[in-house]
């Protein structure tokens, strides 16, 4: 390769490669494409973390259309990756260590409908979708070491190349609200040979190695969970305020439909190769046991998750960390007594003691996320609050239905209050914990559940210490309920409370605070809510 064209690939933050040295094939040149597919990494995610995550920011996921000069720049042929730091006549951006003979280009498309190279003149996509996904997608889905691993199987497995080519179009689609990014060749080419791969690797599944097994596994769970949706391009207003900013990637990955028939044959392989404790290629454990209750979350019927709980880690795992912050917090705010979950244990007689434990570690892990998190926030930390929120949200979803509790605790629990508490714990966490946006009718079918169960009782005659625990459900669920046939019951249902028990907005909150509620979560929406339901009634909302 001559120097002009050293330069480059330089400018475009991968890899030089030279003519390979005759004999020295087989591991040699394995470990060449494997070392430059490192290299590059470093190289690419330098050269475009910076201004590709502050445009990132300045739109935020699935945020409005982006200015037509930055289109410009995504429509031509070097759209992401010519944000790179290269100059003309320094070349040491290249340094010796990547320099090293390649057997092949680095790309393995090898010529697959044109997309042959990550070299400029023949697919500067592909190679600024790579990119793409290892400076802005990657290191907030996985982390910056899992990243890493990613792109060298990006680089050298032609099932993961395709899919996440496929995945990355389907980010930059709900990014801009462009369905071009989809609707093209180029894209077709990706998916096709990737659904055609998966179907030659099910061919062949019993001579594969477990490493060739967990790579077509996770080619399935990417494009599984990336077929874009028209319909749900557009942006949606969240019901709640969530405590994680980088939970809004939750906002682009929820807006995808699931291609199921991917997702079961993928779980059923990672049950055949001895569960998710099993997997060895880093990042694929968590990503399917997430997977797994993303969809558990939002499915239509009650159904338990596939997997059992891969996160060993309870909400006393993270007070270490915060138990300072914690008793540092103005007097009202100090007391676990006083802060959500503590009206749950005064339900003992009426809801079984494992789902009373849960229900106030959901709202404790709630009060330490709305406490500390904002200001202590790390990368670190954010991953240990994520963690342990996908541990409480995991044995959210395999909580008994009442139908399979034991006899002994159907006796002692109320049906009603059991499912009214179960599926309002299941609103806030898909509400604020994930938090998962409205397109796919998740807090449709929810609140409509929860309507159901407050129509068959007379919420007059509930007794004076479940009062709370109603209000709570409604003011929930009727924020949940934005923009949907339901709102309206819980507008009503409000109202009708508030005329057999007048109280201020003030006091109400007071009292749902003892369940699961944060004030930057849940006032915004509460207070629209506590308006709307008021418009014929007079009260002394303040």
């Amino acid at each position: 390769m001559n120097a002009s064209g050293s330069k480059r690939q330089a400018e475009f933050a991968f890899v030089t490669v030279q003519p390979r040295d005759a004999g020295n094939e087989g591991g040699r040149s394995r470990a060449a494409r494997s070392h430059a597919a490192s290299v590059g990494y470093r190289k690419s995610q330098l050269a475009t973390k910076s201004k590709t995550q502050r445009a990132l920011t300045r739109s935020g996921i699935g945020a409005g259309a982006v200015s037509s000069q930055q289109r410009r720049q995504h429509d031509s042929a070097s759209s992401i990756i010519k944000f790179s730091q290269y100059q003309p006549g320094k070349d040491q951006h290249v340094s010796n260590a990547v320099a090293l003979p390649l057997t092949r280009t680095l790309s393995p498309t090898f010529g697959a409908g044109g997309l042959s190279t990550f070299d400029v003149t023949s697919d500067a996509f592909s190679a600024g979708t790579g990119s793409f996904m290892a400076s802005v997608v990657w290191p907030v889905v996985a982390g910056d070491a899992i990243s890493r691993r990613w792109f060298e199987d990006f680089c050298t497995s032609p099932i993961v190349f395709h899919a996440h080519c496929t995945a990355g179009d389907t980010y930059l689609a709900y990014l801009e609200n462009d369905l071009t990014h989809i609707n093209n060749n180029r894209t077709l080419v990706h998916k096709s040979k990737a659904i055609n791969l998966i179907r030659q690797g099910i061919e062949r599944i019993a001579a594969m190695r477990q490493q060739e097994k967990e790579k077509l596994i996770f080619g399935m769970m990417i494009l599984s969970n990336h077929e874009v949706e028209p319909r749900h391009l557009e942006e949606r207003d969240l019901p709640f305020r969530p405590h994680l900013p980088s939970a809004n990637w939750f906002r682009c990955w929820g807006r995808t439909d699931a291609i199921e028939a991917h997702e079961r044959t993928a779980f059923f392989l990672i049950n055949q190769l001895g569960g998710l404790k099993a997997l060895q290629m880093p990042g694929l454990a968590p990503m399917a046991a997430l997977v797994d209750i993303f969809r558990r979350s939002s499915a239509v019927h009650d159904i338990r998750p596939d997997f059992d709980c891969y996160w060993d880690l309870h909400v006393s795992d993270l007070l270490p960390d915060y138990y300072e912050s914690i008793v540092s917090s103005p007097p009202s705010e100090k007391s676990f007594a006083s802060t959500p979950g503590a009206g749950f244990p005064r339900l003992a007689n009426v809801l079984p003691a494992k789902a009373i434990s849960l229900f106030s570690d959901l709202a404790c892990l709630d009060m330490v996320m709305s406490q500390c998190l904002q200001r202590h926030s790390t990368s670190a930390k954010e991953q240990r609050f994520l963690d342990v929120r996908n541990a409480i949200i995991h044995r959210l979803l395999s909580l008994p239905s009442w139908n399979d509790l034991p006899a002994y605790e159907q006796d002692r629990t109320n049906r009603l209050l059991y499912r009214i508490c179960c599926t309002t714990c299941l609103v806030y966490s898909n509400g604020v914990m994930l938090p998962m946006p409205p397109h796919n009718g998740w807090n449709a079918r929810l609140t409509a559940q929860i309507r159901k169960l407050l129509e068959k009782t007379d919420m007059s005659y509930w007794h004076s210490s479940m009062q709370s625990l109603l209000l709570w459900t409604i003011l929930i669920s009727g924020m949940a309920a934005y923009e949907t046939e339901n709102r309206l019951f819980f507008e009503q249902a409000l109202e009708n409370y508030l005329s057999h028990r007048p109280l201020t907005y003030e006091q109400a909150i007071s009292e749902v605070k003892s369940f699961v509620w944060s004030d930057s979560v849940c006032e915004l929406g509460s207070r629209e809510l506590w308006k709307a339901s008021l418009q014929h009634y007079d009260s002394p909302v303040v």
